[in-house]
């Protein structure tokens, strides 16, 4: 069974640890305790970390545009699209929280900064994506609400 304990020596209340972690594993049948190494699993996690971006950011987000762009001649071409932004946006939470997870001196590195300001991006991409499914579900005609709206905003 794994044991993960972190502590601040420096406060008695809630508050980050940083380097202040362990994890243990024991096994209650054999009276064994070993210890796991936190930077290999730390390094295991980046790796992942960067794989995952790497198909999110360079496969998944460009196909789902060339699919929106060049097969609007398909029937399911914007469904498609959107499961694609979907998988990207929850691929980019993971992926992303399993980096903020392993953080620890390194968190004023432009990559760190960077990155933080593009995970909270993606939640607001994600929410826009919703907001324009939602506004087209209840058009009835164009000169009613959300296209009236972009008509009246793209009006030269």
């Amino acid at each position: 069974m794994k044991y993960i304990m972190a502590y601040n020596p420096s406060s008695s209340g809630f508050s980050y640890h940083q380097n202040n972690r362990h994890m243990a594993l024991i096994d209650f049948y054999t009276r064994e305790i070993g210890a796991v190494d936190i930077k290999e699993l730390q390094r295991v996690t980046r790796l992942l970390h960067g794989i995952g971006m790497f198909v999110t950011w360079c496969l998944f987000f460009p196909i789902s545009v060339f699919i929106v762009r060049f097969l609007k001649h398909t029937n399911n071409y914007l469904r498609i699209h959107r499961t694609i932004q979907l998988l990207g946006g929850i691929s980019i939470s993971s992926f992303g929280a399993a980096a903020i997870a392993t953080m620890s001196n390194n968190v004023k590195s432009p990559h760190a900064w960077m990155g933080l300001v593009i995970y909270t991006l993606v939640f607001f991409e994600l929410g826009l994506g919703f907001v324009s499914v939602w506004g087209q579900a209840s058009v009835v005609s164009v000169n009613h609400g959300y296209p009236r709206l972009t008509k009246r905003i793209h009006k030269d």
